[in-house]
C-alpha cells in the first residue's frame, strides 16, 4: 500500500464530479448518466429518510420564482424521489456545503439546489457516480456539518479503483466563510493498493 498526503487549493468550480466524460461547462449539453444519492444514518448505514436533506436545502430563491419554476417549487419531493425524471448530473463540494445539478431527462429542464446545515447539525451522504467507460461505479462518501462537540468539518472519501481518497475542506483564512469563495484548499491522504 502507497500512502501520499497532499495539499492543493481549489479554483473556479473547486471539487465538482460530473456523471460524464466533459468538462463542467459543456454541461449545457446534459449527455451525463445519472448520479445516485443516498443519504447515510450517523452510523454509517444508507436510510431511505430525506427529510434532513430537505430542511438542509439552502433556499436561495424568493417567492416568485417558486411560483414559476417547478423544480424549485417541489424540491422537497424531488429530494424524496416522488419524480424519478429528475436526476443528479453533478455535484459540487466546498467548505460545509454540497450543490446538486439535477437535469430532467423527460422535458430537458434543469434545477439546481444547495445543501448546508446549522450549529450542531450534519449531514452524510454517498453518490453512486457510474463510470463513463464500463467499470465499477465510483462512490463518493460526503460528510459535513459539526462533529465531536461543535468541531466543523467537511470531507469526501472516495472509493476509486484501489484508491481510497480522504479529502478535508478548509477555509484559507476561517474568518472567511463564503462557500462559493476560491480562498478554499483540500488537504489529501491518499491510500493506494488496499
Amino acid at each position: 500500500m502507497r500512502l501520499l498526503e497532499y495539499r492543493l487549493d481549489l479554483t473556479n468550480h473547486g471539487y465538482t464530479v460530473i456523471g460524464g466524460d466533459m468538462h463542467y461547462e459543456a454541461l449545457v449539453e446534459r449527455k451525463c448518466q445519472p448520479i445516485r444519492m443516498t443519504n447515510m444514518s450517523y452510523s454509517g448505514k444508507p436510510t431511505s429518510c430525506v427529510e434532513d436533506l430537505v430542511n438542509a436545502v439552502d433556499k436561495d430563491w424568493n417567492a416568485e420564482q417558486e411560483e414559476t419554476d417547478f423544480f424549485l417549487a417541489n424540491y422537497a419531493d424531488v429530494l424524496r424521489g416522488k419524480y424519478p425524471e429528475w436526476q443528479i448530473i453533478s455535484f459540487h463540494v466546498a467548505v460545509g456545503r454540497i450543490c446538486l445539478d439535477f437535469y430532467n431527462y423527460r422535458t430537458k429542464e434543469t434545477g439546481y439546489l444547495c445543501l448546508s446545515v446549522k450549529l450542531q447539525d450534519r449531514i452524510e451522504v454517498r453518490f453512486d457516480v457510474p463510470s463513463v467507460y464500463g467499470g465499477s461505479d465510483t462512490k463518493y462518501l460526503v460528510s459535513f456539518g459539526y462533529f465531536n462537540g461543535g468541531q466543523r468539518r467537511t470531507q469526501v472519501i472516495e472509493y476509486t479503483g484501489h484508491t481510497r481518497r480522504e479529502i478535508d475542506f478548509f477555509f484559507k483564512d476561517p474568518k472567511k466563510t463564503n462557500p462559493f469563495s476560491d480562498e478554499q484548499y483540500v488537504e489529501i491522504a491518499e491510500y493506494t493498493n488496499l
